[in-house]
């Protein structure tokens, strides 16, 4: 009877443990969530809401694929359609946006197809400079002149203005080109 009751008590151990790790990892990987999107809105709040002077980060690339006006209009008609709707990260509509998914959704209703990824929407279209700017560009921000570093990313509607996603508790807004920090590279899909 005491080796059943001891082997009782070990099986009641061993599962409280169990369902102490597994709640840990959670607990864990909970936190690792909140700490990347901590650290995305740092990133984004650590500049001062000013207007810099902007200067372009890359040289000037080779020449621009010529614009697509039909369909940057309907990208922009789209990303304009989401104004005042939520940031969340990862999302891709159709109630709230992350920064890509809203390029990427905007594009798509333009009938081109990008990745769900800053730096992957980056590489999937043609590099171009500031003053090359056209509606329907995509501006991006990077920590560094590597096109890897790039974080974040919106829709250039013309005029010096953008329509982002920016981050949690700010919604689908259209903002000056350089409402925060200067964009570090540009591009045409």
């Amino acid at each position: 009877r005491q080796s059943a009751l001891e082997q009782a008590a070990q099986q009641a151990a061993a599962e409280q443990a169990a369902e102490q790790a597994a709640q840990l990892a959670a607990q864990q990987a909970a936190a690792e969530q909140a700490a990347q999107e901590a650290a995305e809105q740092a990133a984004e709040e650590e500049a001062p809401e000013s207007t810099p002077t902007p200067t372009p980060a890359q040289p000037d690339p080779q020449p621009a694929p010529p614009a697509s006006t039909g369909r940057a209009s309907a990208a922009i008609a789209f990303a304009r359609a989401q104004l005042g709707e939520p940031y969340e990260w990862g999302a891709a509509g159709p109630d709230a946006w992350d920064c890509s998914g809203l390029v990427m959704s905007a594009w798509s209703a333009g009938g081109i197809d990008l990745p769900h990824y800053s730096v992957a929407q980056y590489q999937a279209s043609a590099p171009i400079s500031s003053g090359q700017l056209q509606p329907g560009d995509l501006v991006f921000w990077g920590s560094s002149s590597d096109p890897s570093s790039i974080y974040h990313v919106a829709l250039y509607v013309g005029d010096d203005m953008i329509i982002q996603a920016p981050r949690t508790g700010r919604p689908v807004e259209e903002v000056s080109l350089y409402y925060w920090t200067p964009p570090t590279f540009f591009a045409r899909p």
